[in-house]
């Protein structure tokens, strides 16, 4: 993540790598890995089961597409779009029927993505606990 957001890990916000390690002490719905030839791995995505995201404003019955990120060595080549469609399918694989994700408001490649894809965004900017940024919740029903 560090890689993607052009940091050395160091730099990354303790906060920030707090959040992202808690993320990981879920067991995923479905985690999706996208390596290639050249660099190893190309980008990933993480799905945790309804009701497991740590924040009491999300939705309880919805998976929450908790990671999604693509190496800088593979931006612009349609992976973003492959991952988000995989880890869509994975999630009505389970049947569950929807699935939302939180993106910082000034991250427009991001939400660009999403809004191709289907995702509706919420509209309402709310702010990480953690950093004071804006974010906004996007959200997929099946």
């Amino acid at each position: 993540m560090a890689e993607r957001d052009g940091l050395a890990l160091a730099e990354l916000p303790a906060a920030v790598r707090a959040r992202a390690a808690r993320k990981l002490t879920v067991p995923p719905l479905a985690w999706i890995v996208a390596r290639d030839a050249v660099d190893g791995l190309a980008g990933f995505g993480v799905v945790l089961p309804p009701g497991t995201s740590g924040d009491a404003t999300d939705p309880a019955d919805g998976a929450y597409l908790a990671l999604l990120a693509v190496a800088p060595s593979a931006r612009g080549s349609g992976l973003g779009g492959r991952l988000l469609d995989a880890v869509t399918h994975a999630v009505r694989a389970a049947g569950v029927t929807s699935v939302f994700l939180n993106v910082l408001g000034s991250n427009t490649p991001a939400r660009r993505l999403y809004e191709s894809r289907g995702w509706t965004s919420s509209g309402r900017p709310t702010r990480r606990t953690d950093t004071g940024q804006p974010v906004l919740r996007y959200t997929m029903t099946f």
